[in-house]
């Protein structure tokens, strides 16, 4: 029989890491055998802060995971965010220097090049780049200008850039619990596989996730990744002030925001009552609310900046979508549209197979994305040994011509 042939997601975020072990389901689905999930405070704003305690929280998950789905990892996919990851867009050309102007498949790879040495920092590295369509002479939208005839070869690129040094520490908080590094990508198009569809990509839709102590805003134009940024702010602060602001424990403001709070209309001046230390203390429902509105207000308008900052926002014609733990107080959407004049919906899990009980897509959309991303990869690697004999000698003499026209 067969191995099968799992694949596991790591979702290394700023309070906890969450763990998913997954199979090639039906229809081109992931079935999800395990999951896990560990809490620990070692990220600040994507940045490692306590390795050795981070690699305690993967251990502690994968565990999870293993115990559940009855699978040993080996290794896995993760996730890297944060405020030092940069967004550029990038533009390169070259002349077509065949005698008869003919472009070839290596042209079109001096093209990609060209546009992907930019001048940056020596402790920073492009994690992730996307191309647009060529142009040709002035002629734009070019798909594959290969075989073509033209003197001038542009094109344009969206590369997103990271310090190398915080993601070499995530790998290691990673290869310390025992795991090997399959692959890793920036959240937010981890994300963006969970719950975007094609068709929202293909409309333009800007995709916004409120992490604990980060907001990722990305957008996607004709398909594509148009821009990306990543504000330090999140669940976290909120919490943060609605403790200094109502003078108790941020432990049981973070329980008093997720089981009382709300952005809705509250009728009267209810009280809630909590626990302080060895005391109860009476909270108005209607302060709450307030204290929440403004710090809404303040990440939604921190957002709209970035859309109008962007330049490209307007062409979004799926509008919003915003995903994360944050977003699940009644009436957040609604706030939301009118901070932002967009149409906004909450993002969900779509294209998932079976899993051992439901997963809440507030919690588990990035690791979700991860294996998708995964599994995608895995695809696009298979070696060309893995073809028919009549398809292997095909793709040979393919590659054989293709390596004559680019040389000779």
């Amino acid at each position: 029989m067969a191995k099968e042939k799992i694949i596991t997601a790591l979702d290394i975020g700023a309070s906890k890491v969450c763990c998913l072990i997954a199979a090639p389901g039906k229809n081109d689905q992931l079935d999800v055998l395990g999951y896990g999930l560990s809490h620990h405070d070692c990220l600040n704003r994507g940045v490692v802060t306590d390795i050795k305690g981070l690699s305690e929280a993967i251990s502690k998950a994968v565990y999870e995971a293993e115990e559940i789905s009855g699978k040993k990892v080996q290794s896995a996919v993760f996730n890297i965010s944060g405020t030092h990851m940069k967004g550029i867009a990038s533009h390169g050309q070259i002349l077509i220097s065949d005698r008869d102007n003919e472009i070839t498949r290596r042209d079109v790879d001096r093209a990609i090049a060209n546009a992907k040495s930019i001048h940056m920092p020596y402790e920073r590295d492009i994690v992730y780049s996307v191309r647009k369509d060529f142009t040709v002479d002035g002629e734009k939208g070019i798909v594959n200008p290969a075989g073509m005839f033209g003197m001038k070869l542009e094109t344009d690129l969206y590369l997103v850039t990271a310090k190398i040094s915080v993601i070499d520490n995530l790998k290691k908080a990673v290869q310390q619990a025992g795991i090997g590094i399959e692959d890793y990508v920036i959240s937010g198009i981890a994300t963006a596989s969970s719950v975007l569809s094609q068709h929202d990509k293909d409309l333009g839709v800007v995709l916004v996730d409120i992490g604990a102590d980060l907001t990722e805003i990305l957008i996607f134009l004709e398909k594509r990744l148009s821009y990306v940024s990543i504000l330090p702010s999140g669940g976290d602060n909120i919490t943060k002030v609605v403790s200094d602001k109502l003078r108790i424990p941020e432990g049981v403001a973070e329980r008093l925001k997720i089981e009382n709070g709300s952005l809705e209309e509250s009728a009267g001046e209810e009280t809630i009552t909590v626990k302080v230390d060895s005391h109860s203390r009476s909270i108005s429902k209607g302060e709450l609310k307030a204290i929440l509105v403004s710090e809404y207000d303040k990440i939604f308008n921190s957002i709209k900046k970035e859309l109008l900052n962007s330049g490209c926002a307007e062409n979004a014609s799926s509008g919003v979508v915003i995903c994360g733990e944050p977003v699940m107080l009644d009436g957040c959407m609604e706030q939301a549209e009118l901070a932002l004049n967009f149409p906004v919906k909450m993002g969900h899990i779509i294209g998932l197979g079976t899993s051992p009980k439901p997963l809440p897509s507030h919690i588990y959309a990035t690791s979700i994305g991860l294996l998708k991303y995964g599994s995608e990869r895995r695809q696009s690697k298979k070696s060309i040994l893995n073809m028919g004999p009549k398809n292997l000698v095909l793709a040979v003499a393919d590659r054989a011509r293709t390596l004559y026209y680019d040389y000779f």
